[in-house]
């Protein structure tokens, strides 16, 4: 059976409030009682109730990270700073991922209201501008996005920026016919604005053929997308 803060006030010859305030590092203990309270929580091997904490200081120490897809190479470097970041501040990080399915995606945002998360970092969200509004109700809610809403903290992806020094670089390089592969959603937008700024600067016509949708963004559907493409357009270059 586990040990409880009365095993432990009973060990280390304290009151129970005495534990309690040691066990949240409070200040206005004295170091001897500090040592014996500790010497009790490690002889009796005491793991504070983090729930009853929770319920006690109104934090959970938590957040959560939902991302579209857990196959696309973007998202576990992505998730690793976050839990690097959050180890430093003793924060534990959730991950929900959606299969890029706006109804799982709104579906998960409510399930981690019930566990009463501190914040709630949404990536590459699929949501509307309303349903967003509601989950933020629910969180204090961070996207990232390249649609940012204005009444919630967002982090914008430049996407046309980023499509546009890309498209630059290959036509640098001396390459004319260029594809464009990208999903059929709102981030496909500016990302192809990016891409058509770049050759029409360059003087180079946007051919629509060159430009391949695919449904979900993992590598076999873009290595299924750049096989049609060079099989059925072979003067394409990049």
């Amino acid at each position: 059976m586990s040990a409880t803060l009365r095993d432990v006030a009973l060990e280390a010859g304290v009151s129970i409030r005495t534990v309690s305030r040691v066990v949240n590092n409070r200040a206005e203990i004295a170091q001897s009682t500090r040592q014996r309270v500790l010497t009790a929580i490690n002889k009796l091997d005491y793991r504070p109730n983090s729930l009853a904490r929770s319920l006690v200081s109104g934090k959970t120490r938590s957040i959560a990270v939902v991302i579209p897809q857990i196959t696309d190479p973007f998202y576990p470097e992505f998730v690793q700073g976050v839990e690097s970041v959050a180890r430093v501040a003793e924060y534990h990080v959730f991950l929900s991922n959606t299969d890029d399915d706006p109804v799982q995606e709104y579906r998960a945002l409510e399930a981690l209201a019930g566990k009463q998360v501190e914040g709630v970092i949404l990536c590459g969200t699929r949501l509307s501008h309303e349903q967003l509004v509601r989950a933020n109700a629910l969180h204090n809610l961070v996207v990232v996005t390249d649609r940012p809403p204005r009444e919630i903290p967002s982090i914008h992806v430049q996407e046309e920026e980023g499509l546009t020094a890309i498209t630059t670089h290959l036509l640098q390089l001396g390459h004319r016919a260029i594809a464009h592969i990208a999903r059929p959603q709102y981030n496909r937008s500016s990302r192809q604005v990016g891409y058509q700024r770049a050759l029409e600067s360059a003087g180079v016509p946007v051919e629509q053929w060159l430009v391949e949708s695919i449904s979900v963004a993992d590598i076999e559907n873009g290595r299924c997308a750049a096989t049609a493409l060079l099989t059925h357009t072979p003067q394409l270059t990049a």
